[in-house]
């Protein structure tokens, strides 16, 4: 359980950071049998061989499989935390300079105290922050937000599991992309 816990919370910076977040989520379609497979036979009566083969998989199916993670850990955390400032929203947006629109979480509060910087910046009122200002203005409710975050890791075991599967499938993807960026 403790290597899963350090593995959970090595992700959550990650996950809840004030960074892009990752383009990862979850696959459902499964390589399944049916019964009529299973217990078909030949004209002999002789039951038909089976072969299942398993590929490698692609890095895009699992960069959608750890987006449709995190945006389940998001849907739970936002359901159950215990004020609306602390919702984590995603959203796509290009970085100045460039036209490529990345996927990026952040909590409400960071979201509506950069808007309120901007707005005061615009009348005259204030200097505007970069991302880091915006950090070290917001640590303590970046800290409250981690208390949230342990508080229903620790009280809601569907929360504790997703996040269990999330720190699973990056660590599945990082595996994948290692090991084919080393067989090119």
């Amino acid at each position: 359980m403790s290597r899963l816990r350090e593995a959970v919370l090595t992700n959550l910076f990650l996950l809840f950071g004030v960074l892009p977040g990752l383009v990862l989520a979850q696959d459902s379609t499964e390589s399944t049998a049916t019964e009529d497979s299973t217990s078909a036979t030949t004209e002999n009566n002789r039951p038909i061989e089976q072969i299942i083969v398993t590929g490698d998989e692609d890095l895009f199916v699992l960069r959608q499989r750890i987006r449709l993670t995190e945006e389940n850990i998001f849907k739970l955390f936002n359901a159950n935390n215990s004020a609306d400032k602390y919702d984590i929203v995603c959203k796509k947006i290009a970085p100045i300079g460039s036209h490529i629109r990345r996927r990026v979480c952040e909590p409400k509060f960071l979201t509506e105290m950069r808007g309120q910087n901007t707005r005061d910046y615009r009348a005259g009122s204030n200097v505007l922050f970069d991302k880091y200002d915006l950090r070290r203005a917001a640590a303590a409710d970046m800290e409250a937000l981690q208390a949230e975050i342990f508080a229903l890791m620790e009280n809601n075991e569907e929360y504790a599991t997703e996040l269990a599967r999330y720190a699973e499938v990056t660590e599945h993807y990082e595996t994948t992309r290692i090991q084919q960026l080393n067989d090119d």
